[in-house]
């Protein structure tokens, strides 16, 4: 008896997993082939809805949403999966997309939102780099030129052109289009050498 229930256990396991890649691939290839109604359609399905967790049900409306650039639900969407339960390396993923989101379309409102909340789960440096994309990139600050300058010394060769990126926009936003040029090119330099 004991042997036959761990052998329904494992085909109802075995069913269950495949039933749960047959969805995510065929969600990924109506993705792909931007089929967005067949993928909203199958997202809320039951059988998806069964073997799929809320959140990652969420999530990838999330992406198709973006995909599509429809901003009202994207909007949605984040407020929804911000009050979602979810684990801390989903909160760091989510909390970074929907900064970088938020960066790209120059929504300060929204980029302080999301530091506020990173506040929280990211470690000091992240905070600190991704503070900068907010002030420089969004709220148009120039106030870190010198300190930018001095760490091009310190970090890492792959950060270098984020840098100079950044220290370009600093002098674009105080109007010196002499650096901004300068750095524009220190970046476009490094990116010839990789």
């Amino acid at each position: 008896m004991l042997i036959f229930c761990l052998a329904v256990v494992f085909l109802f396991f075995i069913v269950y997993m495949g039933l749960q890649m047959y969805i995510k691939n065929k969600l990924i290839a109506f993705l792909e082939n931007k089929d967005f109604d067949s993928f909203y359609n199958l997202l809320s399905t039951t059988k998806a809805q069964v073997v799929l967790p809320p959140y990652n049900i969420e999530y990838m409306k999330l992406n198709g949403y973006m995909m599509q650039n429809r901003k009202k639900e994207i909007d949605h969407q984040f407020t929804l999966l911000l009050r979602a339960k979810k684990n801390k390396q989903q909160t760091q993923d989510l909390l970074q997309r929907g900064l970088q989101y938020y960066i790209d379309r120059k929504d300060s409102r929204k980029c302080h939102l999301f530091l506020d909340e990173m506040k929280n789960v990211m470690g000091t440096q992240v905070m600190k780099e991704a503070t900068y994309m907010v002030d420089i990139l969004v709220d148009g600050k120039s106030c870190f030129i010198e300190e930018m300058k001095e760490k091009l010394n310190s970090v890492s060769e792959n950060q270098k052109p984020v840098y100079y990126y950044l220290i370009q926009k600093q002098y674009e936003n105080c109007h010196d289009m002499k650096n901004a040029k300068l750095y524009e090119n220190l970046c476009s330099q490094w990116k010839e050498r990789k």
